[in-house]
């Protein structure tokens, strides 16, 4: 709701790409290769009266945010990003990465445990990680795929809140509560329930202040 008391429409959870095939490092679906870009996807916010919308970093640019960063540029007014954080880099390229994003217009940090290859998120990358959005404001939004609502998961962001009881973190995609977190989305996986009881457990009464669940 705006200072006006109008309700605005705002898509939380999208992504985008310009199609070309040269600058992928992970391959879209082939359905969607030609499709995703923003100007299609401006005209779909238009039809469906969308006034703003997220942009999460797409898998298929991986670290590379210069495409999700330029139309960020060009639309201000619009749109905002989560970045994908990069375990790769020393940790303190790390957080000067993600303050050069935020100053580009990514409000949220997206960290997917399956990227590091330490094993555990609670490292000296991950507490680097928590210590500059719990500074800057901005959540932490956990992509749980490859991972699920894990026991070990669940006690490595525990870790970290306690650590920075002022960071906020925002399960994707539900915490992919399902048996198999790393297959595909289908209509056949089976639902993890005991992970997605954790999952409320967590949020709900050990962190409330500090957690939320997407819908997407």
């Amino acid at each position: 709701v705006n200072g006006l008391g109008v309700v605005r429409a705002v898509d939380s959870h999208l992504h985008i790409w310009n199609g070309d095939e040269i600058s992928f490092q992970v391959e879209p679906p082939e359905a969607l290769k030609r499709v995703a870009s923003v100007e299609n996807y401006k005209m779909v916010m238009k039809e469906n009266q969308v006034d703003a919308a997220i942009i999460t970093q797409p898998i298929n640019y991986k670290f590379d945010h210069s495409y999700v960063a330029s139309v960020i540029e060009k639309n201000r007014e619009i749109f905002r990003g989560i970045l994908l954080a990069n375990p790769e880099l020393e940790t303190k390229e790390l957080k000067n990465e993600i303050e050069r994003l935020y100053k580009l217009g990514f409000t949220g940090v997206r960290l997917n445990p399956s990227l590091w290859k330490s094993g555990s998120i609670s490292d000296e990358k991950g507490q680097a990680i928590f210590e500059i959005c719990e500074k800057l404001a901005i959540p932490v939004c956990v992509m749980a795929f490859g991972t699920g609502f894990s026991k070990e998961l669940e006690f490595d962001l525990a870790f970290l809140l306690n650590l920075y009881p002022q960071a906020s973190i925002i399960f994707d995609h539900f915490g992919f509560p399902r048996a198999n977190p790393a297959l595909p989305p289908c209509a056949s996986l089976e639902f993890d329930d005991a992970a997605f009881e954790r999952l409320l457990i967590f949020g709900s009464q050990k962190f409330p202040k500090n957690t939320a669940v997407k819908l997407s």
